[in-house]
C-alpha cells in the first residue's frame, strides 16, 4: 500500500515538467500586471485612490469615483484573458465543478440587475468579478506550481514596493485616511489600509513557498518577505495580522506532515485543536479577547454593522438586495448609515455581504464552493501530500479568517475571488489529474502539468532588476 502511494505520488509530481500554456516573457509580463493592478488593487481605481480627502465611503457609495479606470482596466483585462484562451491550449476549464460553480456565482450578481435601482451599475460592478474569477482558474490551469509561485513573488514585490515608496515619498497619500486613530497607518498605493494588509499576509505566504522550493532568488524572496512584514506592521489591520499567522501555521504544519509522519501530524492536529479553542474563547468571551489585544469589544465598531445589516437581511432574507448595494443611493442603506452613525462602505463581514447583496441564492453558492475546496485539498493531501495541494489549502484558511470582518467576494473588494478561483482551480485539476494517473499510468503527461516538485538541478532564476 505504502509503495502504490509512493508510486502515485511519484507519477503525480512528474506531471509538473512543463507548464500548460505558452511560457514567454510576453506572457509572464501580462500575468504580473493582471495580479498587480485589479488582484492587489495597486492604485486601482487611481480617481479613487486620489481622492484623499474623502470619506471611507467614497470607496464604495460614490458610481462616478474610479468609473472611468476601472472601466477601462476591466475591458483590458478582460481581453487578456481572451487572448490567454486564444493563444493557450484548450483549457477543460469549464469541465471543473468548482469552476462552474464560481462562473455561477458571477452570473447571480449579474442577475441581480433585474431588480436593481441602478442596473447599469450592478451590471458593471458585476463585470468586474469576470477578472478575478477568470484569471484565478486559468492561471491555475496555465502554469504549473514552481512558475506560479514565482510569477507571483514577482507580483507582490512589486506592489509592496509601490506601497513603500509612496508611504515614505508621499505620506499625504501612503498614510490611511479612515480616522478613529488609525491615521497613521500605511495604506500604500491601495485604497485602504486593510487591503495592505490582505495583499501583505498573502505575499509572505507566497514567499514563504517560494524560499522553500526555490522558485526565486534566495535574496529576492527574502526582501520580498522583509517589505511583506514592514507593510502587514504597518497597516495596523488585526484582521490581516490574524490571517497571516493562520495560513503560516497551516502551510508550516500540513508541510511538516507531509515530510515527516505520525509525530508531525500529531502536532499538526494539536495546533488546529489550539485554534479551534481560540475561535471558541472569541465567540464566547470577546470582551476577554479585545482586552488582552487592546482593542474594543465590538471589534473598532464591527458588532454594530453587523446589528444593521442583518437587520436589512431580514427584510429580504431570501433574494437579498443587488450587487453593487454600498455604490447605489437607496432608503436601505441610508437606514443602515443612520444606525451606525457613518457612511460604511461594506458590512465588514464577507457571510452577511454576500447575503445582502446576492440573497441566499449567491450565499449557498459561495459556501458550496469553499466546501469543495476543501474536501478535495484534505483528500488529495492524504493522497500525495504536494506542496500546491498545501498552498491552496493555506489560501483557503486566509480567506475564511479574513471572511470573519472583512468582505473578500463582493464589491467594493472582490479580490478574494481570484484567490478561491487559484485555489479551487488547482486542486481540482490536481484532483482530475490524479484520477487519470491512477486509471492510465501512460495517460498522466497528457493530463497536463499541476504539482510542481522542485527540481534540485535548476538554477535559481534572479529576481527583477
Amino acid at each position: 500500500m505504502a509503495h502504490c502511494e509512493g508510486d502515485l505520488a511519484l507519477r503525480a509530481n512528474a506531471l509538473a515538467k512543463t507548464p500548460c500554456g505558452r511560457s514567454s516573457p510576453l506572457w509572464d509580463i501580462l500575468t504580473v500586471a493582471v495580479v498587480v493592478v485589479p488582484v492587489l488593487g495597486t492604485f486601482f481605481p487611481l480617481e479613487l485612490y486620489l481622492a484623499i480627502g474623502a470619506e471611507e465611503a467614497s470607496v464604495a457609495s460614490a458610481p462616478a469615483s474610479g468609473a472611468t479606470t476601472s472601466t477601462y482596466i476591466v475591458a483590458v483585462s478582460l481581453a487578456v484573458l481572451a487572448l490567454y484562451f486564444v493563444s493557450g491550449r484548450s483549457f477543460p476549464i469549464m469541465r471543473r465543478f468548482a469552476s462552474v460553480l464560481l462562473l455561477t456565482y458571477a452570473l447571480i450578481a449579474f442577475s441581480t440587475a433585474l431588480w436593481s435601482p441602478d442596473p447599469t451599475f450592478t451590471m458593471k460592478r458585476g463585470a468586474r468579478l469576470i477578472p478575478y474569477v477568470g484569471f484565478g482558474l486559468l492561471f491555475s490551469e496555465y502554469f504549473n506550481f514552481e512558475k506560479l509561485i514565482r510569477l507571483l513573488t514577482r507580483s507582490f514585490f512589486i506592489a509592496i514596493s509601490c506601497s513603500v515608496v509612496i508611504a515614505v515619498v508621499r505620506p499625504d497619500l501612503g498614510l490611511s485616511n479612515v480616522g478613529g486613530g488609525y491615521e497613521n497607518a500605511w495604506r500604500g498605493a491601495t485604497v485602504q489600509k486593510n487591503i495592505l494588509g490582505q495583499v501583505s499576509s498573502v505575499s509572505m505566504l507566497v514567499c514563504c513557498f517560494s524560499f522553500v522550493y526555490r522558485s526565486n532568488n534566495f535574496l529576492f524572496s527574502f526582501l520580498t518577505l522583509i517589505m511583506s512584514l514592514v507593510t502587514l506592521v504597518l497597516s495596523q489591520s488585526a484582521t490581516s495580522a490574524a490571517t497571516a499567522g493562520a495560513e503560516l501555521v497551516v502551510a508550516s504544519c500540513f508541510g511538516a506532515a507531509a515530510r515527516s509522519g505520525l509525530k508531525a501530524k500529531i502536532g499538526l492536529f494539536a495546533a488546529t485543536a489550539v485554534v479551534a479553542t481560540f475561535a471558541i474563547v472569541i465567540a464566547v468571551e470577546p470582551d476577554l479577547v479585545a482586552s488582552i489585544a487592546d482593542r474594543d469589544a465590538t471589534l473598532t465598531g464591527r458588532t454594530y454593522i453587523w446589528a444593521a445589516v442583518t437587520a436589512a437581511i431580514d427584510r429580504s432574507p431570501f433574494w437579498g438586495e443587488y450587487y453593487g448595494f454600498w455604490g447605489i443611493d437607496s432608503t436601505a442603506r441610508q437606514v443602515i448609515w443612520r444606525q451606525v452613525g457613518y457612511h460604511v462602505p461594506h458590512a465588514h463581514n464577507s457571510w452577511l455581504d454576500v447575503w445582502l447583496q446576492l440573497g441566499l441564492p449567491g450565499l449557498v453558492v459561495l459556501i458550496f464552493i469553499l466546501l469543495i475546496a476543501v474536501r478535495t485539498g484534505a483528500r488529495l493531501y492524504c493522497k500525495v501530500s504536494d506542496p500546491l495541494v498545501v498552498f491552496s489549502l493555506a489560501l483557503v484558511t486566509a480567506l475564511l479568517v479574513r471572511s470573519g470582518s472583512e468582505v473578500e467576494f463582493t464589491d467594493p473588494f472582490p479580490s478574494g475571488l481570484f484567490w478561491l478561483g487559484l485555489a479551487s482551480g488547482c486542486l481540482s485539476r490536481a484532483n482530475a489529474a490524479i484520477k487519470a494517473s491512477s486509471a492510465h499510468p501512460g495517460r498522466a503527461a497528457a493530463a497536463g502539468p499541476f504539482l510542481a516538485a522542485p527540481d534540485p538541478t535548476a538554477e535559481n532564476e534572479p529576481g527583477p532588476s
